[in-house]
Parts: structure tokens; sequence; C-alpha cells
């Protein structure tokens, strides 16, 4: 399974102190807050991630637009990504950046304009043919492949600079899905959220 955190995105409340299960006792509250990305053309949408971490809670909702600007009124359909974080100790590499667990992984996904709807039907997205306007349905079990969970879990890094967090980039062989294969580049630009 590949998932894109993006920026990935997600932060309502700033100044949370509550401490992450992490091993070495780091703080969540260092990514406490709403982080977005910029408005960013992706084929025939724009999308925009919005973060919010409160505590040991991971929300990322990515919201896709008709409009290239992300004008309000133009949104098409909206996937959600909840999570419990855990942040760890450095990260080997990149100088400064931070091991980052999320897990108990779900995904709703909401369409969020008529035509979306049509195409969601019409394409049976995600296996469903009955899907309403601005309904949010759970769409773990269908991305998610495995009765164990372990793909429920995303091994990452971040790093924040000023206002700017980057969290981890899939480079092919660090896709996240297990310690070992820790995901080691940063995303950049536009992947990259501001608080």
């Amino acid at each position: 399974m590949k998932i894109h955190f993006g920026f990935a995105a997600f932060f309502l409340v700033l100044g949370c102190s509550s401490k992450s299960s992490s091993s070495d006792g780091g703080s969540s509250s260092v990514l406490a807050g709403t982080w977005s990305t910029p408005c960013t053309p992706e084929g025939d949408l724009a999308s925009k991630t919005v973060i919010v971490i409160l505590g040991s809670s991971y929300k990322e909702t990515k919201t896709d637009y008709s409009a290239s600007n992300c004008a309000a009124g133009s949104e098409d359909s909206a996937l959600r990504t909840e999570a419990s974080l855990s942040i760890g100790s450095a990260a080997s590499a990149p100088e400064g950046a931070t091991k980052l667990d999320l897990t108990g992984l779900r995904f709703f996904m909401t369409p969020k304009s008529d035509s979306a709807v049509s195409r969601y039907n019409t394409e049976a997205n995600y296996g469903f043919t009955d899907w309403v306007k601005n309904r949010e349905r759970e769409i773990t079990d269908v991305v998610v492949d495995d009765a164990s969970g372990a793909q429920r879990k995303i091994y990452t890094i971040f790093k924040i600079t000023g206002n700017t967090v980057c969290f981890g980039a899939s480079d092919g062989e660090s896709d996240g899905s297990a310690d070992a294969k820790r995901k080691s580049l940063l995303e950049t630009g536009n992947g990259c959220l501001t608080r």
C-alpha cells in the first residue's frame, strides 16, 4: 500500500504539550497545530492538504478542487486520514530529522461535487456505486488489504525549519512500510506544510 502524506497532510490547536508514546518520550507538542500546503495543480484538479495534530492525534485532509486556485465552492472531493502519532529519536538521515510513526491508520473519502459523485459511481470508486455528495465513507478496509493491521502503520520522519514542516518522502526502497524501510528523504517545495 502506498500512502502519500501530504502534504500530507493537519492541526487545529497550537501549543499542546501531551507526551507521545515514543521510546524516548518525545513530545508531540513540537508538531501541535494546523499545517497546510499551498494550492497545487495536479492534472485536471488542484489540491490542498491540511494536517491537524493535537496530542497524539493526527488528522490529515487532502481536498481536491476543480478551480486551479482552490477557491471555496470548487471542492471536488476530500480524502481524510486519521492516525495516532508517536515521535521517536533523531533519524539517522537527513540531518536534523526526527523519527515519526503513524499507527491505527483510517481513511475516509467524501465526494464534494455532483461531478465527483457521478465519476465515483460510474467508476465504482473503491468498489462502491452508491456515493452521495458530501457523505463521508470509510474506505480503510478497501485501501488496506491486511487483516493483521501491519499496513495500518507508517514509519516516517519529519523536520521543522521555522514555520515549515517537511515529512518523509518515498524513494522506492524506503517506503515507510516497516521500521527497516523508514522513509529517509524529506518532501520538498509544495510537499511541505506551513503553520
